[in-house]
């Protein structure tokens, strides 16, 4: 038997990302960066960063194959999830993200984790980034600086050595450590010719919303088809249902939407992305919940209102 994998969920990065997958993700690349080649210099170039906020960000920089991660996370998601996974975190500012500067041909991504921003926003939620390779103990808001005891804390840095990715580079010179590629025309193509689960996906909110639409309608599978093509996969299709089932299962004016049709179209991106849940036996009366009923209820005329003209 080879060598085991393990992946560590640590309370402070669910607490700054709000989403396990998302935290899992983020303390891999932390992994990484600490075995970037030249991590010293990774280092030093936080520190500038953190001093006047500009730095020449030469150093830390990695590239893995998105199936790679998901193999190394062990997160049941498609390659395409992975990526959005990826963009969220860039778009949050906790990983840098660029082209390869050295072959303008090559589109892959490579990321590096922005350290000054993670411990900021950690210190800021009351964490710190614990069991990292070097002291980063505390910050002020400006970004890496002194510890609270006046105490450099890159104190131990010339002590470290220079670690080489356990990886191999994959260009002679560059430092990186895999392939992290952009959603291309290639992946669409697999995404779009893959057998799609529709079966299980309808067996899904069959089961916990107590339904019984059929795998076999046509309208249900060209929605489920959409939102398959845009890289969602059947975690993504649970994640909804779970949420939504829980929130309107017991409502017995919001029970009527447990449906593929409001599940699974355009308002999909937005459920998956919720992230509190309201509690089933209180009555929503607020302002957002009449809204949503109003616009669901636009929904309905607007397709019986199409339904008519085609007839």
């Amino acid at each position: 038997m080879g060598k085991m994998k393990r992946v560590v969920v640590k309370e402070e990065l669910v607490a700054l990302t709000g989403d396990y997958k998302r935290a899992v993700v983020l303390g891999q690349l932390l992994y990484w960066s600490e075995r970037v080649r030249n991590f010293k210099a990774y280092i030093e170039e936080e520190k500038e960063r953190g001093a006047s906020g500009k730095a020449g960000l030469e150093h830390g920089w990695m590239y893995k194959k998105a199936d790679e991660l998901v193999e190394e996370t062990m997160l049941t998601i498609s390659h395409v999830s992975m990526r959005r996974v990826l963009i969220s975190l860039v778009n949050d500012g906790w990983i840098d993200e660029r082209r390869n500067p050295r072959t303008k041909w090559d589109h892959t991504l490579q990321y590096r984790v922005n350290l000054n921003t993670v411990q900021a926003d950690l210190f800021r939620l009351g964490y710190r980034l614990c069991d990292y390779r070097i002291r980063l103990e505390s910050l002020d808001a400006d970004g890496l600086d002194e510890g609270s005891d006046g105490e450099d804390l890159y104190a131990d840095l010339p002590e470290l050595q220079d670690v080489a990715p356990e990886v191999p580079d994959a260009r002679p010179g560059v430092q990186e450590v895999g392939t992290i590629p952009e959603i291309t025309s290639e992946i669409t193509t697999e995404i779009t010719t893959q057998e799609i689960p529709y079966a299980k996906i309808v067996d899904m909110l069959n089961s916990q919303a107590g339904k019984s639409f059929k795998a076999e309608n046509e309208e249900t599978r060209e929605l489920i088809r959409q939102r398959w093509q845009e890289g969602y996969d059947t975690m993504d299709f649970s994640e909804v249902i779970t949420k939504k089932t829980r929130t309107w299962k017991d409502n017995p004016e919001m029970n009527r939407y447990l449906r593929p049709f409001t599940l699974f179209g355009h308002r999909f991106e937005s459920y998956l992305n919720e992230t509190s849940i309201q509690d089933p036996k209180e009555e929503p009366k607020d302002e957002d919940f009449e809204n949503l009923l109003k616009e669901l209820r636009e929904d309905d005329a607007r397709t019986d209102g199409a339904a008519a003209e085609s007839h």
